[in-house]
């Protein structure tokens, strides 16, 4: 008989015991712990919260490579509750008493499904919720936005990444100001700047991406433009990731017949290998809040190209960090990204204060301390 949930790691420390009676335990919820951006920055923040709170991460998928090995590495309490059937309405059950079992005083739900039991679960136990929106729309539609929407509006908070998603909450999903907590992305605080030199004028450019290769990210539409940008110059196109859209992506390069130009990396956590070759960092996304990998490459100092969503003006400064597309078409996207690579000033600048630029306006340490006076907040009362 398959359990409630399993179990991947319980710490030795015992947090129901006497810990609890000087620390307040938060539980996360996060629909898997595989690699992406919000599965990055719970790890982050969890691994990084002060002593007064002890964090339990819930996963609601058995993918939980690699933030889950990483989080019991570091002493953190890994769940898992996988959903056993397609409607298996017993999974709300378990999230119910596995908080209970836990003493959660804090439930913070990170992506759509997890949001939703987030909150239900957390109303049952009458305990605080706060919940998270990561772009600059919902992810889901119909009743299920809705739904979606009607708890958003009633989390005792909601943690969101960007200005535009703070505009979204306020007038389309009619959210209270005073319950919006607005905090960038966070950078991982070990690894600091990252040494890159700029490569000679010479050599052949590479451009590429990092991320989840999902229809939101439009990844077609930079193949295409990629495409024409080989017609003034030879070069390479990394694409690092995984996701629904792979097989179609490899397709599509292979129809174009520039398959040989073009380099699919499984995901690692280690990117900096990855971005380290890079000459620009594209993103051709329909949608975003701030991107964690566009974070993480300005950072090492590149530039990038993008279309102009979501908080991307936090980070690009045209012409010193990157530079826009003007629109969608393939021919205006090659024609921005050759401009990019061709400009030898963008490349120094970018270089010269990205990496600065990032440490002083991400980091943990900025994040934590909005954050915590909001959970401080909530055991308080």
């Amino acid at each position: 008989m398959m359990p409630r949930y399993v179990v991947v790691l319980i710490p030795t420390s015992d947090h129901r015991g006497k810990m609890k009676d000087h620390r307040h335990t938060i539980v996360y919820l996060i629909d898997s712990l595989s690699f992406g951006g919000a599965e990055k920055q719970l790890t982050l923040l969890a691994e990084s919260l002060p002593g007064s709170f002890t964090p339990v991460v819930v996963s609601l998928s058995e993918n939980t490579i690699p933030f889950g090995d990483h989080l019991t590495s570091k002493g953190i309490e890994v769940i898992v509750i996988p959903r056993r059937s397609h409607n298996d309405w017993s999974r709300l059950w378990r999230v119910t008493r596995l908080l209970r079992e836990n003493r959660a005083d804090i439930v913070h739900g990170f992506l759509d499904a997890a949001n939703g039991y987030a909150y239900v679960a957390a109303r049952m136990l009458r305990k605080p919720v706060i919940l998270s929106l990561r772009n600059e729309k919902l992810r889901v539609s119909g009743a299920k936005a809705a739904v979606l929407s009607w708890m958003l509006r009633h989390s005792d908070g909601v943690l969101v990444n960007s200005n535009a998603g703070v505009k979204f909450l306020e007038t389309k999903v009619r959210v209270a100001n005073d319950k919006i907590v607005y905090i960038r992305n966070w950078v991982d605080p070990e690894k600091g700047p990252c040494v890159r030199t700029l490569p000679p004028p010479d050599d052949p450019w590479t451009i590429g991406f990092v991320g989840r290769f999902a229809k939101q990210k439009r990844l077609h539409l930079l193949i295409n433009a990629f495409q024409r940008v080989l017609e003034h110059a030879p070069g390479r196109l990394l694409l690092m990731g995984s996701g629904s859209e792979h097989g179609a992506l490899v397709e599509q390069t292979q129809a174009l017949g520039i398959s040989e130009h073009v380099e699919f990396i499984d995901p690692d956590l280690n990117i900096e290998t990855t971005l380290k070759r890079l000459h620009a960092f594209v993103i051709a996304s329909g949608f975003e809040g701030l991107p964690n990998a566009a974070i993480e490459a300005l950072s090492m100092g590149i530039p990038i190209v993008s279309t102009p969503v979501g908080d991307l003006r936090e980070l690009i400064i045209e012409g010193k960090t990157g530079y826009f597309f003007e629109d969608d078409s393939p021919e205006s996207m090659a024609k921005t990204i050759v401009d990019a690579l061709s400009d030898r000033e963008l490349l120094e600048t970018a270089l010269d204060i990205g990496p600065t630029f990032i440490e002083e306006e991400f980091s943990i340490e900025r994040a934590l301390n909005r954050l915590i006076p909001v959970y401080s907040s909530l055991v308080s009362t």
